[in-house]
Formats: C-alpha cells, sequence, structure tokens
C-alpha cells in the first residue's frame, strides 16, 4: 500500500491580509484559498508545500519558537537548491538570513515573516 501524505503548519499571524501579501510578494507563495472577506485565514503554498495563515481575532499570538529557545525555527521546508531559492527570495525583499552550511550537510537560510516567524529552507550540499 503506498501512501502519500502531506501537511500544512498553521501560524496564527496579525493581520492575514499583511501577511498574505508577504508570502505572496516576498515568499513567492501563491495563495490557494482564503475564508471571509476581509480573510480571517489564508493558505499559500509553493512547490508543493503549503503554509496556513490563521488570523488572531481579538487573542494574542502565541509567538515564535526562537522567542522560547535560541537557534530554533517554526518550521523547516527542504527544497531542492537552497541557494536558488534564498536568491529568488531575497530579489523579491524577503527578510533572509545569508545561506550557511551545517554540521548535518545542510545548506540553510532563514526567512522572518511580519509576524516574527523563521522558517528555514534547506537542500544537501552538493
Amino acid at each position: 500500500m503506498s501512501e502519500t501524505w502531506s501537511v500544512a503548519p498553521v501560524l496564527v499571524v496579525r493581520n492575514v491580509t499583511a501577511s498574505i501579501a508577504y508570502w505572496r510578494d516576498k515568499m513567492g507563495f501563491e495563495v490557494v484559498g482564503t475564508f471571509k472577506d476581509p480573510p480571517v485565514m489564508a493558505f499559500v503554498a509553493r512547490a508543493g508545500v503549503q503554509f496556513m495563515l490563521q488570523g488572531n481575532g481579538s487573542n494574542p499570538i502565541p509567538g515564535t519558537n526562537r522567542g522560547y529557545m535560541a537557534g530554533i525555527w517554526d518550521a523547516h521546508v527542504w527544497v531542492d537548491d537552497a541557494d536558488a531559492l534564498h536568491a529568488d527570495m531575497k530579489a523579491r525583499g524577503a527578510t533572509v538570513s545569508d545561506p550557511c552550511d551545517t554540521f548535518y550537510n545542510n545548506r540553510e537560510f532563514e526567512v522572518t515573516d511580519p509576524d516574527g516567524y523563521i522558517i528555514a529552507f534547506g537542500s544537501a550540499i552538493k
């Protein structure tokens, strides 16, 4: 039996409309769905990876994992070519770190979104 799985991490955001714009325009994700007008939730996708951007309503956002422990991310996405993706996102104006090589043979960079979520993108070192 062959199974196919996927996942869509949920990020609680202050302003869904602003988050949509950042993820679309700066990170190159496609908006694949929204709920309500103005949106209270959105689905964004790129190369088969999805994230859900959930409005916080009147609740505080939980904060990023980096707020709890140095050096950790809110999500990590494995990609084919971290350098090419980094160049694309940087050219779009995303807030990105410089790529670096890790001790576990990955080339990675981080993107920080408007709510401070840190998403790492990485590929195997060639």
